[in-house]
């Protein structure tokens, strides 16, 4: 009985260098891949070179930013906190009528005369906050664009702390506190903190007081805004209950009543309360430095 032989018998005869291996198709595949690559490599080191000039350009500029906000916030490596809370509220005040005063642009020499008088007058003071950096979106010449001086409080004999509002260009009220040391028998202005809230009805939803706390080099403060009619007198002490302060009731010209109390020292924390005229606390809240 005869067999058939496998498969492979008849792929076995004849001579295999005869068989063709190398064809044209598969040199062209070949000639495909190789370019691709070639391509692929090129883009790589086009792209690579660009891709880390574009970070470090990032990177410098973010360097930058940061020290150009050190430089007009610190002093000397001091940070500058600032936070804000809304506590709640009951109805803001309209605004009163009666324009505001505009405020004269001084010379350099005139700034520089100001600026070396040991105890300028109130005026004096709030002609000095509105030169020391003019804000460049908003027009000078417009009244109510000009920073209100509300109070000032010395701390030693050394730095006066002076604390103003105004209207900015998103028409929100910004408080703010400019630090002045007194060195080389002239005032320097050495830093400042702001805190925005907006005004007009409905905006403040249900809150009764505004408090911003801020440390201006190692000077703790509060500073803010009173909503609730009823409240008349603000109370801040410490942990330990060992530092009471009352803060200063200012009502501006604007129909708002803002308050302000420098502390005598850093504390982790200082707890404010809001009262009314027999005492009773309206609202109440812990802040943290």
């Amino acid at each position: 009985m005869n067999r058939s032989n496998p498969y492979w018998y008849e792929e076995l005869q004849g001579n295999p260098l005869n068989r063709t291996t190398f064809t044209d198709q598969l040199a062209a595949q070949i000639k495909d891949k190789a370019m691709a690559s070639t391509a692929q490599v090129r883009s790589r080191k086009v792209l690579r070179p660009l891709a880390v000039s574009s970070i470090s350009l990032l990177c410098l500029l973010g360097l930058m930013l940061f020290i150009i906000d050190k430089a007009s916030n610190s002093r000397g490596g001091a940070e500058t906190y600032m936070a804000g809370s809304l506590e709640q509220p009951a109805q803001l005040a309209e605004s009163a009528e009666g324009a505001i005063p505009v405020i004269p642009v001084l010379s350099d020499e005139e700034v520089n005369v100001l600026l070396s008088k040991k105890s300028p007058a109130d005026s004096e003071w709030e002609q000095l906050i509105n030169q020391a950096y003019p804000d460049p979106n908003m027009d000078q010449a417009v009244p109510e664009n000009k920073k209100e001086m509300l109070d000032k409080e010395s701390v030693g004999d050394e730095i006066m702390l002076i604390f103003s509002k105004k209207r900015d260009q998103y028409h929100r009220i910004s408080m703010g506190v400019d630090y002045y040391e007194w060195g080389s028998q002239k005032w320097g202005r050495q830093q400042s903190s702001s805190y925005a809230f907006p005004e007009g009805p409905g905006q403040m939803g249900a809150k009764s007081l505004i408090t911003a706390w801020f440390r201006l080099d190692t000077v703790p403060l509060f500073c803010g805004a009173i909503i609730d009619s009823r409240i008349s007198q603000i109370r801040i002490t410490n942990k330990e209950h060992n530092i009471q302060q009352m803060a200063k009731i200012i009502p501006g010209k604007d129909g708002y009543t803002y308050w302000f109390a420098v502390l005598p020292q850093q504390e982790d924390a200082y707890t404010v309360a809001a009262m009314d005229a027999e005492g009773e606390v309206i609202v109440k809240g812990t802040y943290y430095f």
